[in-house]
Parts: C-alpha cells; structure tokens; sequence
C-alpha cells in the first residue's frame, strides 16, 4: 500500500507539475498578448501626439478672408481635429489601458466631443479692440484661434503623459503638471493675441511676415502669424506674456509704422511650446 501511495503520489506530482507548467504557459501568453496590447496603446498615443504636432501647424495662415466663409474656415478646421482625434481614441485596445491613464483618455475622448461647435460660438467671444479701426471679425477670429491652439496644445501635452507613462511604467510624476482638461472656450488663456495693420504699400505676404518677424519676434516667442487680404491686417499668436509699449503703434524696421490694438490673454504655458513648421524670421531690431 505505501508503494501504490508513493507511485500515486509521483503521478500526483507530475499531473500538478503538468498544471503548473500549462499555467506558466498560459501567463506568458497573457502576459506577451497584454505587452502587445500595451505597445499598440503607446504606438496609438504616440501617433495622436504626433498629429498634433503638424495638423493645427500645417494650416493656411496667409491670404484669409474676415468673412462668414472665413469664419466657417476656422470652424472647420478645428472640429476635423476634434474628430479625427475622436476616431483615434476610439481605435485604442482599451484591454490594455490601466487605470489611471484609461481616466484620462476617457477625459479626452468626453471633451473632444463636447468641444465640436455645430456654429461659431460669436456669443462667447468677447474681443476688446481698444483701437479704433480693426475689424472685429478678425479680433474674434483671433481670439477664437488662440483659444483652440492652447486647447489642443493642453490635449497634446496629456496625451503624452499618457504615453510617457506607458513607455517607461517606473518613471516618477513630473514635477510640472500638464494644463487642465477642460471645454475649448472653458479653458484658461495660455497664450497672448495682438491685432495688428501693417503699412498700406506694404502688401507681399513673404515681405509681410518678415516685417512682422523682425518687429515682434524680439518681443516674444511666436507661436503664429496670420494674415488676412485683401488688407494688410492679421493677428499675432505668442506663447506667453509680452511686453508692448502701451501705444497704439510700434516701429518697425524699414517699413513704417505698424498700428497694434491691445494685448489680451497673458497667461503663461506651463510647459515647453509645441513644435511646428517655423515661418521665416527677418533681422530682429
């Protein structure tokens, strides 16, 4: 009897030996499918940072129009963003997303949807031109870009966090926090507008940047140059506060005066300016 209790035993041991091998097994593929899973996730983030990084950049900046089509034009543009990177959430294995940065798309995804306008949201926008004779349509216009630029440069800045975390799982909580989430036109300014109309003979768009370039680029870091025909007026973007004389024109070289209306917005980034396609730069004075 103790030798059939001896032999069951071995068998015994074999058959839970047996189990623990096909349960070792079976974690390793668990474990290298949910590796898979975690690589497309950082490849998916990854690639949605990346967009970020061109799409609101590659946008046409010269020859617009302060018209109700070029209102639609500004409109449109944001809500293909928005949509885009919608379908790109939506396209993650969400398996393999944990907790805490699952929330925080799951953020993203909300506010992106909440954030596409079906209309131009006028009503909301409150540009105060205190120089007389700039068109409000393009104060508004630029208000409203300034707020979307910061907005998806806040998205960009989170879904990198995201991919950061996913990357290098160990790595420690920066010490700069990422902007909050929030609805594009809840959001808090991050960056600074001015509305400017260069000299009347002053009329080539090439010549026009770089005049505007080496007036303002001493100035601050320019995130953006808009230009609007068939006038020679537009609006500037910065990354963050800057300092203007409070008049109602500034010098620039060669070029005469360029009148500028009042500075609005001047709050600061909290982290690095996102990467874009730069815009030439004149001779800075």
């Amino acid at each position: 009897m103790g030798g059939k209790c001896t032999q069951k035993g071995h068998g015994g041991d074999k058959v839970l030996n047996s189990i623990q091998d096909a349960h070792a097994v079976e974690g390793m593929r668990f474990n290298t499918a949910e590796q898979a899973h975690g690589g497309l996730l950082a490849d998916g983030c990854g690639k949605m940072a990346e967009f970020l990084a061109q799409a609101p950049w590659d946008e046409r900046r010269v020859g617009l129009g302060a018209t109700h089509l070029g209102i639609e034009q500004h409109l449109r543009s944001h809500n293909s963003i928005c949509h885009r990177l919608t379908l790109m959430l939506k396209d993650l294995p969400t398996e393999a997303i944990p907790t805490a940065e699952g929330e925080k798309l799951q953020q993203l995804y909300r506010i992106l949807q909440l954030s596409r306008m079906l209309d131009w949201p006028g009503e909301c926008l409150q540009p105060e031109t205190s120089t007389p004779g700039f068109d409000l349509v393009i104060s508004e216009i630029a208000e409203f870009e300034t707020l979307r630029l910061g907005f998806l440069h806040t998205i960009k800045e989170t879904i990198l966090t995201v991919y950061d975390k996913l990357t290098n799982p160990n790595m420690t909580e920066p010490t700069n926090h990422p902007p909050q989430l929030a609805h594009l036109l809840d959001i808090k300014p991050a960056l600074t507008w001015i509305q400017y109309k260069l000299p009347e003979e002053l009329t080539h768009s090439i010549l026009q940047l770089a005049t505007l370039q080496a007036t303002f680029g001493s100035l601050g870091d320019i995130a953006e140059i808009f230009l609007f025909e068939p006038r020679s007026e537009g609006f500037i973007i910065f990354y963050a506060s800057v300092q203007i004389p409070n008049f109602d024109g500034i010098l620039s070289p060669h070029h005469g005066l360029i009148m500028i209306s009042k500075i609005l917005a001047t709050h600061h980034l909290r982290s690095d300016p996102p990467q874009r396609p730069t815009t030439p730069r004149g001779d800075r004075p």
